[in-house]
């Protein structure tokens, strides 16, 4: 009898434990499941949740964290397997349409590449097989052609001014660079312009002999190409010796045209930080009478003279106007006063005590935002966690249709940064 209620309570036992075994493998398949999608792609540990879904992150008490291109590709190709054969069909495909296949973006193109499996636990821990190949300095996203990778990396380095004389020969080399892997560089001559007679472009060589009618300043247009993104330089080259000469070149300093006063403003000249010019400023400004000294060199001749003196008595005994403006997503002009780092003395009202404090250099509103100006920004698309709270149970868009020119409250600090 004792051995039969043993076996009873063992059996008994083995349900429960196989019921929370059955639990806690749900839980862990359902908490790694994204990440078996990275564990068959090439790099795929690069850019995290952002290599298959629309964010990077998902978002507060979502259940659902939506598939990009790229995911859905991912999951039809490679679901299969189990999330482990990178496949040519997949690695041919531009799931996220910006021009480049996935194959190129992510360092592997021949489809035949496999993860090699590093660790344990190959239900629930992706992060056991080694998904490097290739340059991963060249790697973008393939589920992506906006902030989480962008396109892949293109640059025409910069093609520095030539001067050669007739008849000498130019031999130059374009450098330039595309993080898409196989993707072959074309240099040529953009189609809406014409070259000089004699010049040619061979692979990344740019070749050319001026002649004599080829005298003066030349600007050779050069397009480099990936098939998906260009960029155009103009090569700018000198010929001496031609029937034109070579264009002037910049005057000196002293012989450029000097602004008109109407160009400067009082702060220029107020060098003590007073808010107003003064004679303090004006003693600064005559010690450097004659040096070369650009703090008071207002027509930048070189030196200070006279012609800075007048320009700084123009504004001399005016009050010095500290405003500075900056221009919010709303399109608005914000008018802000510089605060000077400094102590400060308050009382505090909860205690009623007074109390010091330090601030550092701030820049302080000069009037409150209207809730016009808040809905002009918020208006523009409409982000739910930036709409401001009810006032009287009112929405916001009808509480600003009301009263345009008050200043917009329930607006907390994420939402105020953003603005």
């Amino acid at each position: 009898m004792y051995y039969v209620k043993e076996l009873r309570k063992r059996k008994a036992m083995r349900r429960r434990l196989g019921l929370v075994g059955c639990f806690l493998l749900l839980l862990f398949t359902g908490v790694a499941a994204d990440s078996w999608m990275r564990r068959g792609v090439p790099n795929g540990d690069q850019y995290g949740c952002a290599l298959c879904h629309f964010s990077a992150t998902a978002a507060p008490g979502a259940s659902v964290f939506p598939l990009n291109g790229f995911g859905d590709d991912v999951k039809y190709f490679l679901r299969p397997s189990n999330y482990t054969k990178w496949s040519l069909s997949l690695a041919n495909r531009d799931s996220d349409s910006d021009g480049y296949t996935n194959g190129e973006e992510l360092q592997e193109l021949t489809g035949s590449w496999r993860a090699e499996y590093i660790g344990e636990n190959v239900v629930i821990d992706p992060n056991s097989y080694n998904l490097e190949i290739g340059d991963r300095s060249r790697i973008s996203n393939p589920g992506d052609a906006g902030p989480f990778g962008g396109v892949p990396g293109f640059s025409f380095s910069v093609i520095d001014p030539d001067t050669v004389d007739v008849g000498t020969p130019i031999v130059l080399t374009l450098i330039g660079r595309s993080n898409a892997l196989g993707r072959e560089l074309v240099y040529d001559f953009p189609a809406t312009t014409t070259p000089p007679d004699g010049a040619e472009i061979v692979g990344n060589t740019f070749r050319w002999t001026p002649a004599f009618e080829q005298g003066g300043t030349n600007r050779v247009p050069i397009r480099m190409s990936d098939g998906t993104q260009s960029a155009v330089q103009t090569f700018i080259v000198t010929v001496l010796g031609g029937a034109t000469p070579p264009e002037p070149p910049e005057p000196p300093i002293a012989e450029r045209i000097i602004p008109p006063v109407t160009d400067f403003q009082a702060i220029r000249m107020d060098f003590d930080e007073n808010r107003r010019v003064d004679f303090a400023d004006f003693l600064q400004i005559s010690a450097s009478f004659g040096a070369r000294d650009f703090r008071f060199d207002f027509d930048r001749d070189g030196f200070v003279g006279f012609r800075d003196l007048l320009y700084f008595g123009y504004f001399y005994d005016q009050r010095v106007s500290t405003e500075i403006t900056f221009r919010t997503p709303a399109l608005d002009q914000h008018t802000f006063e510089p605060v000077k780092a400094g102590d400060i003395v308050f009382r505090y009202f909860e205690s009623g005590l007074f109390e010091r404090a330090h601030t550092e250099d701030i820049l302080i509103g000069k009037y409150e935002v209207s809730n016009t100006q808040y809905f002009r920004f918020w208006d523009s698309g409409r982000p739910a966690e930036w709409t401001p709270l009810a006032v009287g149970g009112v929405i916001f868009a009808d509480f600003q249709a009301a009263n345009p020119d008050l200043p917009v409250v329930g607006v907390d600090y994420a939402s105020a940064k953003a603005y």
